[in-house]
């Protein structure tokens, strides 16, 4: 296996938006959201503005005495490239996460460990314009979270938990570092 890291950076986007939360039990809450923006890129024929909508559900509860949370998003997203066809596409997300405090403290913090569960379904997958690559409709990904509780703090912002998964999409397949959440 040879590792090459990248020597320059390919696209840089940002996409500001607004979501609200709908808090419907104690354990159930629904994100609406909208967001906008744009990318740059290093060939400027894929230059775009960005934009999308959608519906997030989380829903936390306990499982064999782990806290769970299973979250759905229904997504859509569109990119309106200057120089070549625009696209958009629909995705459904379904992921599960189960979290577990082991019994193994770190300077007096409970280590905890998450696997975790991604099932994509795309509607009208979109092809990268510069690559040409479609990506599956149906992808999933299986995956490993670290870290701590209570999570370090620097500045009052915690730190985010680590992990590596793998992602099942046909040639776009691969190892992923997740920093954060999974989802």
């Amino acid at each position: 296996m040879h590792l090459e890291l990248p020597s320059s950076i390919g696209a840089l986007s940002f996409e500001p938006g607004v979501e609200l939360d709908y808090w419907i039990t104690d354990g159930w809450d629904l994100y609406p959201y909208v967001k906008a923006g744009g990318t740059l890129a290093s060939s400027s024929q894929v230059n775009a503005i960005i934009y999308g909508t959608g519906l997030r559900s989380d829903y936390r509860f306990d499982a064999f005495g782990n806290f769970g949370l299973w979250r759905a998003t229904l997504a859509y997203a569109a990119a309106h490239y200057h120089d070549v066809p625009s696209e958009s596409f629909t995705r459904l997300r379904d992921g599960v996460e189960l979290r577990r405090n082991l019994n193994l403290t770190w300077h007096s913090r409970a280590v905890e460990i998450a696997p975790y569960a991604i099932l994509d379904v795309y509607f009208n997958a979109p092809s990268g314009p510069s690559s040409g690559i479609a990506p599956r409709t149906f992808q999933y990904e299986l995956g490993l979270m670290m870290g701590v509780t209570p999570r370090w703090t620097i500045l009052g912002v915690p730190l985010p938990r680590l992990g590596i998964g793998y992602r099942e999409a046909g040639v776009l397949s691969g190892w992923r570092l997740v920093l954060g959440d999974p989802f």
